[in-house]
């Protein structure tokens, strides 16, 4: 980023200023102290436009829970201290919502698929970002998801055995490192040591939302 780049050298510019009587327009402290701050709001969206390109197989599972940060970063925005950060949030933020009304339900069904979180990102997420409405929000994605096992079930003789399970699970995926850092893992780690899997089972799907999730290993492919 031009910024992080910039806030590396400053001491160059204040030493230009001393030897170059030319130059005229040297950032303030506070000028300094703003790049700074806009640096650390910016850099994960800048982290997150790289990856979608840089990634191997860019499939919505992976990105799902750096998509919800943004939307959380976003939210948080609003209520910042710093005028520029407030309105930057006011600009960026229906743009956002209307990308996100559109594809939300879709990536969380495919973070639900994925053996290493299954509901557990989605109750992790969901409560931060919709408040009293996260249960409306989270019953939605499971009868979404409900629905698609039941109709997979239709076409399929038999239903879906063991393919709900994790004996598809592969390992010849490798994501980039930044991805796994660009969200608060420790603290859903965390989330599910205290909270996990407290689901009734009615289903096949709730069946396989019981079962023990895969290590959350950076190798890992979801397409196997």
């Amino acid at each position: 980023m031009m910024l992080e780049v910039a806030l590396i050298y400053k001491d160059v510019f204040i030493r230009l200023q001393q030897r170059d009587s030319q130059y005229k327009n040297l950032p303030s402290e506070s000028e300094w102290e703003l790049a700074k701050v806009m640096c650390e709001h910016l850099k994960p969206f800048y982290k997150l436009t790289n990856l979608f390109p840089g990634a191997k197989y860019p499939t919505t599972n992976l990105f799902f829970p750096m998509i919800c940060e943004i939307k959380l970063s976003l939210k948080s925005w609003l209520d910042s201290e710093v005028e520029v950060i407030r309105l930057m949030a006011t600009n960026m933020t229906p743009k956002f919502e209307k990308y996100w009304d559109k594809i939300h339900r879709v990536i969380a069904v495919a973070v639900v698929l994925d053996p290493r979180y299954k509901m557990d990102l989605i109750d992790y997420f969901f409560p931060k970002m919709y408040g009293i409405d996260c249960e409306l929000e989270t019953q939605r994605i499971f009868e979404l998801c409900n629905d698609l096992v039941s109709e997979y079930q239709t076409k399929e003789e038999g239903g879906l055995g063991e393919d709900i399970g994790e004996s598809g699970v592969g390992s010849s995926f490798t994501s980039s490192s930044s991805s796994f850092s660009m969200w608060d893992v420790k603290g859903f780690e965390s989330y599910k040591r205290k909270y996990g899997r407290q689901r009734k089972l009615t289903s096949k799907l709730e069946s396989y939302l019981e079962q023990e999730e895969i290590s959350g290993s950076k190798e890992f492919d979801i397409l196997l």
